[in-house]
């Protein structure tokens, strides 16, 4: 059970001791019995792991409608893609779609299959799951199924924007499938590859260059960044580097000079993918089976998506602190969620420092009052209410930066105007609430029915009089709906999958991964096949990874400056081995019992010489 929970092997033994209430150390078995066992409880109906995965698959559509999948399977009926998202994954999608990141640089199943996830932010910061997919390959194909299946899942609507890795076959396969969105490189991916591209190269320079590279990512102007990305590799002679010059073309997909355009609800920060993946191998491990997989899967979702609901819900109890005496604070804290409140509040109370001054044609300069050349050129339309910034901060972030609000200051504006305040970011924007239990799931009626409630949260909750009617007329048409008959000819599109239990569905292929080897449409149909024969599907093929083998790889220069290790073994100190595969081992073990080896340690580098 604490192995499920997420429990590490060290965790486990410390629990188990405090449980027995003896020493550390005390219990008749080690941590390597406990790893022992783990692994062979996995291996438990391994040969059904396929079959077991899809009967699962069918318990929890039947559970709950909303719960989507497909799988694929190979000329030799073995298990290829298997895809997934659960009612509350897609619900999210609905609300927070607009922004999805697509990480498929993990494989911590037992098959090695390629995890692809896809994930958003919910209105109070917090990562929320949309979909989950596992593929044989990274093949253009494979990628292309996968999106293609996502797509039908959340009922056609594509994000804004997606963040992925560099690879090109996932780059062509977004170019195809999603061609109106815009598709950038999530920057932690490429920081993770610096080292190997630039460390052998530089040396001790490394750091250096890594300074630098820092400091001419955030910058938000293109001529800004193509002359300090000149100015970086002149410094570093590095002009006929093939990393660099692949970096460089492919500028207009990382750096933030040519993103800011486009909205990407915060998801550009290093930490926001780190976090997501370190919390899935909370869950996950590569012995994990296809139904344990999906089922952690399923809790991580629960997990992050109970966040948001106490979000929600503790932003009824929580007082803002206000910074500053504009009414505009006040009045934006009644609007956001505390997560948005606090960016746009640090925004507010940095406008005071700026000053804005405005020109012939009816623009305004904004500078900060210690310098005196350079700032942000906002435009103001007063009678459409229109502004706009040169940092083009609202577009990237959805949040008015403070060059725009120091000018709305100045035009003596008490309110920021709503077209400024996303819903996406408002607290009335939420997780539609957990219906596991509706068996209404008709695409039609339950787009429409969704539809309607979103606008009647977005028109109540404009002043207190429409809250208090809509409040009251909500309550009064709850009473009279749990008052109806609840027997199953009044209930709409039931659909029960059958169950198939004859159906013989065996484990997928082991898949190769990409890099060095390491040592429904709103309801999609599942072929469920009568005929046994027709049903006899296998377990994956383990995967293979794909690139260049890990000792043929250059070292860097850290990996290189590592320390060199010397032989242990009394009278050896040589390099080259170790303990355990020393030519002086045989003789040091021969030595008398009498004789013991602490004897000859001082001093025994120098006697061997």
């Amino acid at each position: 059970m604490m192995y499920k929970a997420g429990c590490s092997i060290n965790v486990t033994m410390r629990l188990l001791e405090l449980e027995k209430g003896i020493d550390v150390g005390s219990l008749p078995f080690m941590d390597k019995d406990i790893r022992n066992f783990l692994q062979n409880q996995s291996g438990i109906d391994k040969q059904n792991d396929a079959l077991d995965v899809l009967k699962l698959c069918k318990g929890l559509k039947e559970l709950d409608d909303a719960f989507q999948y497909d799988y694929t399977i190979d000329e030799n009926k073995k298990l290829e893609h298997i895809i997934w998202a659960f009612g509350d994954s897609i619900r999210a999608y609905e609300s927070f779609g607009d922004v999805v990141v697509f990480d498929t640089t993990y494989r911590i199943n037992r098959y090695g299959m390629p995890l692809g996830i896809w994930l958003g932010v919910d209105n109070h910061g917090n990562s929320v799951f949309f979909d989950c997919v596992l593929l044989r390959n990274e093949k253009i194909s494979s990628f292309t199924w996968a999106l293609k299946n996502f797509l039908a899942f959340v009922k056609g609507k594509n994000p804004q924007t997606i963040l992925t890795d560099q690879d090109p076959s996932l780059k062509e396969a977004i170019a195809n499938e999603f061609p109106n969105t815009k598709h950038a490189f999530c920057i932690w991916h490429i920081l993770a590859k610096l080292p190997s591209w630039f460390s052998f190269v530089l040396g001790a320079r490394y750091n250096d260059f890594k300074s630098e590279f820092f400091k001419v990512y955030p910058l938000d102007c293109e001529d800004d960044f193509e002359q300090y990305w000149k100015s970086m590799v002149a410094q570093f002679g590095l002009s006929n580097d093939i990393h660099i010059k692949l970096l460089y073309s492919l500028r207009q997909r990382w750096a933030l000079a040519y993103l800011k355009d486009f909205f990407f609800a915060g998801m550009t920060t290093i930490g926001r993918s780190e976090s997501i993946n370190s919390y899935i191998k909370h869950f996950l491990d590569a012995k994990t089976s296809l139904t344990d997989f999906i089922t952690r899967v399923g809790v991580a979702v629960q997990i992050r998506n109970q966040a948001g609901e106490e979000a929600r819900m503790r932003q009824k109890y929580h007082n803002h602190l206000l910074k500053t005496s504009f009414p505009m604070e006040e009045h934006v804290a009644s609007i956001l969620t505390p997560y948005a409140f606090g960016l746009i509040q640090i925004e507010i109370e940095l406008s005071t420092k700026y000053a804005a001054t405005e020109t012939n044609s009816g623009s305004f300069i904004v500078k900060h009052h210690t310098k005196d050349d350079g700032g942000r050129l906002v435009t103001w339309i007063e009678g459409q209410e229109s502004i706009r910034c040169s940092c083009k901060e609202f577009e990237f972030s959805g949040i008015l930066c403070r060059h725009a609000i120091r000018v709305l200051l100045m035009k003596n504006y008490f309110h920021i105007p709503s077209k400024y305040l996303p819903f996406r970011w408002r607290r009335e924007s939420s997780l539609i609430p957990k219906s596991s239990h509706i068996v209404n799931n008709n695409d039609v009626s339950s787009a429409e029915f969704h539809s309607l409630i979103q606008c009647i949260e977005y028109e109540s909750l404009k002043t207190k009089e429409r809250k208090q009617i809509a409040t009251k007329g909500l309550e009064d048409l709850i009473r009279e709906i749990k008052g109806m008959s609840e027997s199953h000819e009044d209930q709409i599109g039931l659909e029960v999958v059958p169950n198939n239990d004859e159906c013989d569905v065996g484990i997928p292929v082991r898949t190769r991964s990409k890099g060095r080897p390491k040592g429904s449409k709103a309801k999609v149909v599942v072929e469920v096949v009568s005929n046994n024969d027709e049903c006899d599907v296998g377990n994956p093929v383990r995967t293979k990874s794909k690139g260049r083998p890990k000792r043929s790889r250059p070292k860097g220069g850290v990996e290189a400056a590592t320390k060199i290790r010397h032989c242990h073994i009394p009278n050896c100190g040589a390099t080259g081995h170790d303990t355990r595969n020393c030519p002086n081992k045989r003789k040091h073990n021969d030595i008398l019992p009498n004789e013991s080896p602490n004897e000859f340690k001082k001093g025994w580098r120098n006697s061997s010489n």
